[in-house]
């Protein structure tokens, strides 16, 4: 499909001349065998004369059977400058199982980066070819206590999912973190096309002995040959042998299993110092499968004339579907206080490389100093020496301004806190399946909704707030009957109509409830 659109004269001599780019994207790059991938080409900074070359996939066909390919071609316009990219998406099917680069692509004399792809073989052949059915799989059946566990759930389905849902999984003994929202893609098992939703979690078990992962059940009804059939199911129960932190692990630091720990020193300020400057050193502690608030806590040891001053310490959590990857930052101000050499000594962490099942440390080497005579200035620890001397005394007129840029700040403080605090206790997540990717909050009006084909317009409305309306649900059940037991399209299209009358007279009195979404989180949970 090439989609095209036309600008006016005065726009098409406003057109210059860009480099043009090549970028490519792949949907997943850990597939198994009869996974659908989707590659995306995009050719941008084009000038909107400029004819793109025909690209040259045979590269392609040696790891990969193209099912399928689409082309687009759009106009943007940027600071009043008009440019055109082209666009093209592959549908590719893995031929063997493996790890290897999908090659470059080119497009006359501009060539793509390689990117690499993980097959991992097809899963054992089914007894027969349910219309749906449920997986789940963890990556580690015997972790040690608060080693992240990858816990994945899919659901397969033949035909068209009308609705349906999957509870989360729920441990008391271990905390459950999703990562990523649900992935959707296409996979061929035995011949057959399924349709996969598939969610990924991160599980920590909190502590040792066996932990069983209990069943997650699905309900829901899919439309299959020309039926409506209302399906349910579980997964089933999966145990784990969680191990206590091993003995030889060292007393007196935080327990730190991973796959890959780094810690790495910045160091800012004068490469010469003097008596009275300061520096400021900042460590970064990042581990793979680890939570940012999971990782220790670094003090410095005291260094004869040095005073340190210790910053806030940040963490971050980074959630991917590989899992998760925490990271801490520590930051101390150095302030010399006479001269001689200053030396920090070595920062060391302990951590268990659990792909090894080894005890490893890393560190931040030591520094020192040559810390010189600052002879404008007498050395800070003299000053320090005379315990009798009294502190200066501010003048109120200089105090005043300080007192009250200090209860501003406090009251902004309190201010921001209450706020966020607002906003993290609205925030709530499910994974209610989602068969459209259409937004209500960015749709302008409700002609949007309308000009959908038919079965985009059915499974939008489904999650559209105006379902709460009892005139409009009894014409959505109308609809559903005209789709999919009496098959008469002329009906539906009617009954749209009907619907979109109603859409729009909500939208003009403004009468949509505002608890709709509640109920109908009650209606599909």
């Amino acid at each position: 499909m090439v989609r095209t659109l036309y600008l006016t004269p005065w726009l098409l001599a406003a057109a210059t001349v860009q480099a043009a780019s090549l970028e490519t994207h792949l949907d997943r790059q850990q597939v198994e065998m009869g996974d659908i991938l989707t590659l995306t080409l995009t050719l941008k900074g084009l000038d909107i004369t400029d004819t793109a070359p025909q690209p040259d996939f045979k590269a392609l066909e040696k790891d990969f059977q193209i099912l399928g390919q689409q082309r687009n071609t759009q106009l943007m316009m940027h600071n009043g400058d008009v440019s055109k990219f082209e666009q093209w998406q592959l549908q590719l099917t893995p031929r063997h199982p493996g790890t290897f680069l999908l090659p470059a692509i080119s497009l006359g004399s501009i060539q793509s980066q390689p990117l690499q792809v993980s097959v991992k073989p097809a899963p054992s052949q089914l007894k027969q070819a349910p219309a749906f059915f449920l997986r789940n799989s963890v990556d580690v059946t015997s972790p040690y206590v608060q080693q992240q566990v990858r816990y994945q759930v899919r659901l397969y389905y033949q035909g068209e999912l009308i609705n349906g849902a999957v509870a989360p999984p729920t441990l008391p003994q271990a905390q459950i973190i999703r990562l990523n929202e649900q992935n959707i893609f296409h996979k061929q098992l035995q011949g057959i096309h399924y349709t996969v939703f598939e969610w990924n979690y991160a599980l920590f078990p909190q502590r040792a002995g066996q932990l069983t992962l209990p069943p997650q059940g699905f309900t829901g009804q899919l439309y299959l040959n020309q039926k409506l059939k209302q399906v349910s199911g579980k997964t089933p129960p999966i145990t784990l042998s969680v191990r206590p932190i091993p003995t030889n692990w060292p007393a007196g630091h935080d327990w730190l299993p991973s796959t890959q720990v780094t810690l790495k020193a910045q160091w800012q300020g004068p490469d010469h110092p003097k008596a009275g400057d300061s520096l400021t050193l900042t460590l970064t502690l990042h581990a793979e499968g680890v939570r940012g608030e999971q990782l220790p806590q670094i003090k410095l040891p005291d260094i004869p004339g040095v005073r340190i001053y210790a910053e806030p310490v940040t963490s971050d959590t980074q959630r991917r579907d590989s899992g998760l990857s925490g990271s801490k930052t520590y930051r101390w101000t150095l302030l010399l206080t006479q001269p001689g050499q200053m030396t920090l000594p070595a920062v060391r962490i302990p951590w268990w490389d659990v792909k090894t099942d080894r005890l490893r440390w890393v560190e931040a080497p030591t520094k020192t100093l040559e810390v010189v005579k600052n002879d404008r200035s007498p050395s800070l620890k003299a000053v320090e020496a005379k315990p009798q001397s009294t502190k200066p005394q501010l003048q109120p007129s200089a105090l005043w301004p300080w007192q009250l840029a200090t209860a501003l700040l406090a009251l902004i403080s309190l201010i921001l806190a209450f706020w966020l605090w607002r906003i993290k206790k609205q925030q709530y997540e499910s994974p209610i399946l989602s068969t459209t990717t259409f937004n209500f909050n960015k749709t302008k009006n409700t002609e949007d909704l309308c000009q959908m084909s038919l079965s985009d317009f059915y499974h939008t409305l489904l999650r559209h707030p105006a379902l709460s309306n009892q005139t409009i649900f009894k014409l959505y059940q109308q609809l559903q009957i005209a789709l999919f037991l009496k098959e008469d399209k002329q009906q539906a299209q009617t009954i749209r109509r009907k619907i979109c009358q109603s859409l729009k007279k909500l939208s003009k009195t403004k009468k949509i409830d505002k608890n709709v979404q509640d109920k109908l989180n009650s209606i599909y949970p």
